[in-house]
């Protein structure tokens, strides 16, 4: 589904995929953010080290979409609202 959340951003023309965890495979996450025009220095490794990092940037985190199993929304998002 992560694909599909991407080109819905792209379409709808308010929102910029900026950062990522788009694999359990690192080399997979950065081809991904090849792919997608973005900065390899913001594909990461987990969830947790996204929200720590993006929390630290000036601009921040202004949204999150998350495309992984239900199972796993409430801890990856409390690890965003916790930042």
């Amino acid at each position: 589904i992560g694909p599909s959340h991407a080109s819905a951003a792209r379409l709808d023309g308010r929102w910029e995929l900026v950062a990522g965890v788009f694999s359990r495979n690192p080399e997979r996450t950065r081809q991904v953010a090849r792919d997608l025009f973005i900065d390899p220095q913001r594909a990461y490794a987990d969830h947790t080290e996204m929200a720590a990092r993006e929390a630290e940037r000036p601009d921040g985190i202004d949204a999150v979409t998350i495309c992984t199993f239900n199972e796993t929304h409430y801890e990856i998002a409390d690890a965003f609202l916790a930042k």
